[in-house]
């Protein structure tokens, strides 16, 4: 048994494995350095997974071709093309059925404009074509030797890959390490002819490129996370989107004091109003979720909170906030920090609180490759907001934070209220600050068991009426129970390559028969 085992690595059986590794961390390594660099492609990440799919289905069909291993180091090269070049493109939306984090009004104008069907059909495609030759090699490999041996090495090289994957990005290495050392084994163990070898060893080398960045970087769980130590603040960008400041409140610098004030006046709203209807008294146990960087945590001691638990879902971030945040909130004994999901933690904690502040959860990416819900979406429904005044103390208050391009998607403003208000009944109030889009430009209040609640800037009466997001429809950025226009193009062009596929697949290999069961499967 012994000897056939070796036998195995002799005749090269162990190729099998190598081949299949690579094809699982290069499918990992595109769904999360793809979207983390063009930022449109957050919101796509399944595409990514469709477009390896796609591509090693049509490599296996063409395995008794002329090879097309050509196609790995031409697919490479359009990878990080797309990617080096997707940074400096304002990729956009032609509507607003959908709310996409991509309008940056300081941009617009001062950069090439691209469509996002364009940008997220390019992805798809050129995703695809490294993964056609790796598909050929893969299947004419494995045909050389018994089934079971073969899929033997192609699960032992599959869950090889997996591992290697996992054990870099809990070392936040980031991805792009990955095609250069593909091309490096590539060249090494299947490149027989030098030309073949260079154009691998070319193509695998422009991953290099992403070695450079104008910001620190680091590799999250979730994001790639730039920032960059500035005069109001650390400021913070996940997936190329800005995404927070952590302002430093604590700098006495004359310049800074008007944003500081206002800053902080913008933040203390809530606490405000639990002073109003609690005779001044500030709010003793505070839970903020999302607390990010820690601007809330240090509004929460400078309302005069007794006991703060911040809740991020990103280790990553808070450690940031830990390390550059200027007024240290994180060090304050007062101050519990949370790595956990901002509903599971909610859904697990049997504490109640004061206030709960919803910090502006809005992410730039996907809850997983296989779904288009984002990882917010499961906090905004009215289930969770049941949750949030279950751990709400008697005559407690929520305040959720959160920003909306009015001129794009006035809809949200109405989804957002409505949401809670279906779970905090007429104890809802939306104020809508009108005088700083800065960080955040809306508020929503809620509050348990104050009858007469109400406020003075009320824009309740302003907010178009709109269907709550809930667990069984949880889209809170869609605007209506619909397939987006931009959706049905997308399918449109995927069923059409995979039509195309299908008669290369008929011409190749004739069927006796229809066999639906297969074709539905």
């Amino acid at each position: 048994m012994k000897e056939r085992f070796f036998n195995l690595f002799k005749d090269g059986a162990w190729k099998i494995a190598v081949i299949s590794a690579v094809i699982l961390i290069l499918e990992l390594t595109f769904i999360r350095l793809i979207p983390a660099e063009v930022r449109a492609i957050s919101y796509f990440t399944n595409l990514l997974l469709m477009a390896a799919f796609f591509g090693l289905g049509l490599g296996c069909i063409l395995q008794k071709r002329r090879s097309v291993g050509w196609l790995l180091p031409v697919g490479l090269a359009l990878v990080a093309g797309f990617i080096y070049f997707g940074r400096g493109l304002v990729i956009y939306d032609e509507a607003a059925a959908v709310h996409f984090w991509l309008q940056y009004e300081e941009v617009l104008g001062q950069a090439r404009r691209l469509p996002i069907f364009f940008s997220a059909a390019a992805a798809f495609i050129f995703g695809a074509l490294p993964f056609v030759a790796l598909g050929q090699k893969l299947a004419r490999t494995m045909d050389r030797y018994p089934r079971l041996i073969a899929y033997s090495w192609d699960i032992f090289g599959s869950l090889l890959g997996t591992i290697l994957f996992l054990t870099t990005s809990f070392l936040e290495m980031p991805p792009w390490i990955w095609p250069v050392a593909v091309a490096v084994l590539w060249a090494i163990i299947f490149s027989e002819k030098w030309i073949f070898r260079a154009a691998v060893l070319g193509a695998g080398f422009l991953f290099l490129l992403f070695l450079q960045s104008d910001y620190e970087a680091r590799w999250s769980p979730y994001y790639l996370i730039q920032f960059q130590q500035e005069k109001l603040g650390l400021r913070v960008y996940v997936n190329s989107s800005f995404h927070q400041l952590a302002v430093d409140f604590v700098s006495r610098d004359a310049a800074l004091s008007a944003m500081q004030e206002q800053i902080m006046k913008k933040f203390s709203i809530p606490y405000e109003i639990y002073k109003n209807y609690h005779k001044g008294e500030a709010p003793k146990k505070v839970l903020i979720l999302g607390a990010g960087t820690g601007n809330d945590a240090v509004v929460a001691l400078q309302n005069g909170a007794k006991e703060i638990t911040a809740v991020d879902i990103d280790p990553v971030i808070l450690e940031l906030g830990k390390k550059y945040n200027m007024a240290k909130p994180y060090d304050d004994k007062k101050v519990r920090t949370v790595v956990d999901d901002a509903r599971h933690f909610i859904k697990s904690t049997k504490e109640k609180y004061d206030l709960i502040i919803l910090g502006t959860l809005d992410s730039q990416t996907l809850l997983s490759g296989q779904t288009n819900l984002r990882l917010e979406n499961y906090v905004y429904t009215r289930e969770a907001f049941l949750d949030m005044k279950e751990r709400l103390a008697d005559k407690g208050v929520l305040g959720a934070y959160y920003s909306v391009f009015r001129d794009k998607s006035s809809w949200l403003f109405g989804r957002l209220f409505k949401t809670v208000e279906e779970a905090f009944g007429a104890e809802t109030k939306i104020f809508i600050v009108t005088n700083s889009d800065f960080l955040f430009n809306t508020i929503i209040v809620g509050t348990k068991g104050i009858s007469d609640f109400s406020l003075a800037q009320d824009s309740s009466g302003a907010v178009s009426p709109e269907m709550a997001a809930t667990d069984d429809w949880p889209f809170l950025y869609l605007e209506k129970p619909t397939i987006s226009p931009l959706y049905l193009k997308l399918f449109g062009l995927i069923l059409v390559l995979i039509f195309g596929v299908f008669l290369l697949l008929k011409k190749f290999q004739p069927a006796d028969g229809a066999k639906l069961n297969f074709l539905f499967f």
